[in-house]
């Protein structure tokens, strides 16, 4: 019943991520009913799940938010949207370290999907014994300046890793024997290893989001192989 302007619309979108009960146990968000891999549709419906990719993606937004914030406040006056903006990169900053303490693994990158049966799937031990790289949580994790210097390194690695005959796959193998319990659709049957997200080269999650993580990287000639795909 109140009327408010787009931009204090936009404010409450941000402050969703920071609220309390959207973030999980490792201080990141919450996966809910799935992140961009609608084949993942599981991982939180009990409220325990988190996803790296959300996170990553969260911390970009926030920081480019914040700086359109800074902007605003200089050139419209509107002094109190500076605070806003501190608020927000403090936000983003607090995402970044615990991604860094808790979903930064030992192999040099990020885990992908904390379940619901308090398990990391697309780790370097999956609950199925098998070990797979996400792509899209570490492609994000270089666009949102996650993974830098030395670290981006190792992602770039084990991302490129992930390349197949028809370009790079969202992870690989695929999942499905045996099935993880609270993943969702992939690996229950639904989506059988090779079809729609589940370890095939699924152009606009695998290569698209790794176009532009390669672009952020610098890597040119990567960047080039990538698109003739």
């Amino acid at each position: 019943d109140k009327k408010t302007e787009v931009l204090d619309h936009l404010i409450q979108l941000f402050n969703y991520y920071l609220i309390s009960d959207n973030i999980g146990e490792h201080g990141i968000c919450k996966i809910r009913g799935g992140d961009w891999n609608d084949g993942i549709n599981k991982a939180g419906h009990e409220g325990r799940g988190e996803s790296v990719m959300v996170t990553c993606q969260a911390i970009l937004g926030l920081e480019e938010f914040a700086n359109l914030l800074d902007y605003l406040a200089i050139h419209d006056a509107k002094k109190a949207l500076k605070v806003t903006a501190k608020r927000f990169r403090l936000g983003a900053n607090k995402f970044r370290s615990a991604l860094h303490k808790n979903a930064l693994n030992s192999k040099g990158y990020f885990n992908g999907v904390f379940t619901d049966a308090g398990q990391w799937v697309f780790s370097p031990k999956d609950p199925d014994g098998k070990a797979r790289v996400n792509s899209t949580a570490n492609t994000f994790a270089i666009i949102a300046g996650v993974a830098t210097g030395a670290l981006r390194k190792k992602v770039v690695a084990h991302l490129d890793s992930l390349k197949g005959p028809h370009g790079w796959r969202l992870f690989y193998p695929g999942i499905g024997v045996p099935p993880i319990e609270k993943l969702g659709r992939i690996g229950q049957g639904d989506r059988l290893p090779g079809l729609s997200e589940n370890a095939t080269p699924y152009n606009h999650g695998s290569n698209g989001f790794l176009g532009r993580a390669a672009w952020v990287a610098g890597k040119g000639n990567w960047l080039q192989d990538i698109l003739r795909y």
